[in-house]
């Protein structure tokens, strides 16, 4: 069930394939497991042509912000169900082969040393982030690790050997 306040809309982001048309619509609604029901917002909401697309290919609109299930359609093609979160911009790419709604998060990367400057941040949709290369006088970097000390391509802890 929706909790919380929730605010009037939210702005919703599709990417479609090529083999659609022009004109590219978004139905949304809301359901409690396996069962659309009264939702907390007006009983109905028919749903929306999305406008032209962007110069990256975005199609975009406003939804209820009550909504947590769309779908994309362009009066031929049709998306499966997406589930998404209430209350909560977002972004579904159906040229993906993994379709899921995706949403933004500002990620802080911290260079790990006392003293050290601020390494700055990425905002990223999708989890694709952009790390610094940071220098340090004295150490190489050997990449990015996280809270684990792991490895990994989405880490924000900076990980140095000495020279």
């Amino acid at each position: 069930k929706a909790t919380g306040a929730l605010s009037e809309g939210v702005s919703a982001h599709v990417k479609v394939p090529t083999t659609y048309a022009s004109t590219v619509n978004i139905w949304a609604w809301y359901k409690e497991g396996d069962t659309t029901v009264n939702h907390p917002g007006p009983n109905d909401w028919p749903g929306v042509s999305m406008g032209s697309a962007d110069a990256d290919g975005w199609y975009s609109c406003v939804v209820p912000a009550w909504v947590n299930w769309v779908i994309v359609n362009d009066g031929t093609n049709q998306s499966a169900d997406i589930e998404v979160e209430q209350n909560k911009e977002f972004w579904i790419d159906l040229t993906m082969a993994n379709v899921q709604a995706y949403y933004k998060q500002t990620i802080t990367f911290d260079l790990n040393y006392t003293g050290a400057p601020a390494a700055g941040t990425d905002t990223t949709v999708g989890g694709k982030v952009t790390f610094p290369v940071p220098t340090r006088e004295g150490y190489t970097l050997t990449g990015w690790k996280d809270e684990n000390n792991d490895n990994v391509s989405s880490a924000t802890y900076c990980h140095y050997q000495k020279e």
